[in-house]
């Protein structure tokens, strides 16, 4: 059933938009759940943010362009360009010229270009190494470099608010994925934040990653249990009440009761647009091919009871096993 919400909570939504952070290890659905929470006329999904200033600055000279879901490269999205144009005024940055000068994330070239650019790689992994040992404890440690982190919180919140507003939304999806960052939002955001930690079976995800050749089975579950170990940890810095673990297979197995969780956790009603809908109201950055297409088939793979040999499960649990329980595997 969709539901008006009055003026006056749309207004102020627009001042102050729940931001919702997806949190997780990288093909375990995060593009899915992000267009799924699209389908509510009350959030729009962003995409991958911290990687805005590298969507701007990719063109046909990279390895990939940057795009909205929309196909318009972000200084043409009316909505992305919007938020530019707003930082501009606001901030006095230019982003289509300089996009690196005014930061909202760790990210930057050497995403693009790794340790070809090692100024850019060198400054990223140190500042990666300062968060992991500021947040080693539930209780963060301060460092001389908080008021970097802080600023790039700031501005993350002034992007989330600008698009909110331009979109009319009451919340909007940070699907960035990245758990220092997710830290760095809980403890510098003035917006209401929500932390949807979305978690895949380590079984599903191992096959996913030797049918498309991306990693092999041992390397993947090695790294699907150092990515839900840490971020897991991390969690416990955090008020319970801001997060939820949010899981793949339920996902796919039941959508609606799945979205009914979800948005009674963020507050926000479901207001449910059709497929054709949701995609034409879509305008995300980075990720993977799934923004470009339409949301009409949910289905999860489990190949992996069929392709996966008893040598492989009794690896993946010598490797996982202990995370996966504690995550309800």
């Amino acid at each position: 059933m969709n539901m008006q919400m009055p003026t006056e909570i749309s207004e102020l939504a627009s001042e102050q938009p729940t931001f919702v952070y997806i949190v997780g290890r990288g093909h375990s659905g995060s593009t899915m759940l992000e267009l799924m929470l699209n389908r509510s006329r009350h959030i729009a999904a962003m995409g991958e943010i911290d990687m805005l200033a590298l969507q701007i600055y990719r063109d046909h000279k990279t390895r990939w362009v940057g795009q909205c879901s929309c196909e318009e490269r972000p200084n043409v999205c009316p909505h992305w360009r919007a938020v530019i144009d707003d930082i501009k005024k606001v901030h006095g940055f230019d982003l289509m010229n300089d996009p690196f000068r005014w930061r909202i994330s760790d990210v930057g070239v050497e995403e693009e270009y790794g340790v070809r650019a090692p100024l850019a790689w060198l400054w990223y992994k140190f500042h990666r190494l300062v968060r992991s040992y500021a947040y080693q404890n539930e209780v963060p440690r301060a460092t001389p470099w908080d008021s970097t982190y802080q600023g790039w919180i700031e501005n993350r919140d002034f992007v989330a608010t600008s698009y909110a507003k331009n979109r009319d939304v009451q919340a909007v999806v940070d699907a960035s994925k990245d758990p220092l960052q997710m830290r760095d939002i809980a403890k510098y955001s003035k917006l209401p934040v929500k932390i949807l930690f979305l978690t895949r079976d380590v079984r599903g995800l191992v096959w996913s990653a030797v049918k498309k050749k991306r990693l092999p089975a041992l390397e993947e579950a090695r790294s699907w249990t150092k990515l839900n170990k840490r971020t897991f940890n991390l969690l416990q810095g955090i008020d319970p009440s801001l997060w939820m673990q949010v899981k793949y297979e339920d996902l796919c197995a039941d959508p609606e009761a799945s979205l009914d969780q979800i948005h009674e956790f963020i507050g926000i009603p479901r207001a449910s647009l059709a497929p054709l809908e949701e995609k034409a109201r879509r305008h995300t950055i980075a990720g993977n091919r799934t923004r470009f297409r339409v949301l009409d088939e949910i289905r999860e793979d489990l190949g992996w009871m069929e392709n996966l040999d008893e040598a492989d499960l009794r690896m993946i649990d010598r490797e996982a096993g202990e995370m996966s329980t504690k995550l309800g595997y």
